[in-house]
């Protein structure tokens, strides 16, 4: 957009003018968030990659946007987006958000509790 303005050409008694509009072109996602399912506990990283550099990003659980913290780590290298949630506990399952302003990307996370096997004596 910073290309955009009025050009002048004069050459030898004659005079042309353009005006010229640059429109960005809006950024994407070259690979979306995929769902995932995880144990208790444990720890899962959602990872997405943008077209372009994303000046800003949000990052979402349900509604709420989420801020940096030892449960969720955010980092952003070049184009490859993640987000990492430590220590997962049923209540983390939810639809988790990237939103970078021109587009988003949805995952669905569901955390599962730990399976117990219960073995009975036959007598």
């Amino acid at each position: 957009a910073k290309d955009s303005g009025e050009y002048t050409c004069e050459a030898e008694g004659s005079k042309t003018k353009a005006s010229v509009q640059v429109q960005e072109v809006a950024n994407s996602f070259i690979k979306e968030l995929s769902d995932m399912t995880v144990e208790e506990k444990g720890t899962v990283m959602f990872e997405c990659e943008t077209a372009r550099l994303a000046p800003s990003v949000t990052w979402r659980k349900g509604m709420v946007d989420l801020k940096p913290s030892k449960k969720h780590e955010l980092s952003q290298k070049g184009t490859i987006l993640n987000l990492t949630v430590n220590e997962l506990e049923k209540n983390d399952s939810d639809t988790y958000t990237c939103d970078i302003g021109d587009a988003q990307s949805r995952a669905k996370l569901s955390v599962q509790g730990h399976k117990i096997l219960v073995i009975e004596d036959m007598e």
